[in-house]
C-alpha cells in the first residue's frame, strides 16, 4: 500500500464560489481521509479520465480548499486546519477541468489525526458540471 501525507499550512486560496468565509487563521485540525474512485481503490485504472482531485473543508464557520490532489493516492494528510466537526467534499476534474466525480464525508478534526483515514466515496455524477 502507498503512503503519501502531505504535510502543507491551509491558506486563503481566493473565491470559492460559496458564502462562507476563506479560512484565514492556523489551527491545530489535522484531517486524515481515504478514497475510492466508483468503488475501487485509486489507481491509475481507477482514476483513468480524472486528472486531478479538488478537496474543500467545511468547517468552523469557514472553508478551505486543497488543490490538485493527485487521485491515485491512497490516503491524504493535511494539517493546520480548524478543529472540530466538519465536511469534505472530493471532487474528481477531468482534464478539461469539468467535475466527473464527487464524494462527500464528515470529519472530526482534532490535534491528531484519527488513527483510521475517514473513507470518502467518489462516484461519477451524470454530465460534466
Amino acid at each position: 500500500m502507498r503512503w503519501l501525507f502531505a504535510l502543507l499550512l491551509a491558506s486563503a486560496c481566493g473565491d470559492l464560489g460559496s458564502s462562507r468565509p476563506v479560512c484565514t487563521r492556523r489551527s491545530d485540525g489535522a484531517l486524515l481521509i481515504s478514497w475510492t474512485v466508483n468503488g475501487q481503490d485509486p489507481s491509475d485504472d481507477a482514476c483513468s479520465g480524472i486528472d486531478h482531485l479538488i478537496l474543500t473543508l467545511l468547517a468552523d464557520s469557514c472553508q478551505v480548499r486543497i488543490a490538485p490532489v493527485p487521485c491515485a493516492l491512497d490516503r491524504l494528510r493535511y494539517d493546520h486546519l480548524p478543529d472540530g466537526q466538519g465536511s469534505v467534499t472530493l471532487e474528481a476534474l477531468n482534464p478539461g477541468n469539468c467535475v466527473v466525480a464527487r464524494g462527500v464525508a464528515d470529519v472530526q478534526l482534532g490535534t491528531e489525526p484519527p488513527a483510521i483515514p475517514t473513507p470518502v466515496a467518489i462516484r461519477a455524477i451524470p454530465g460534466c458540471r
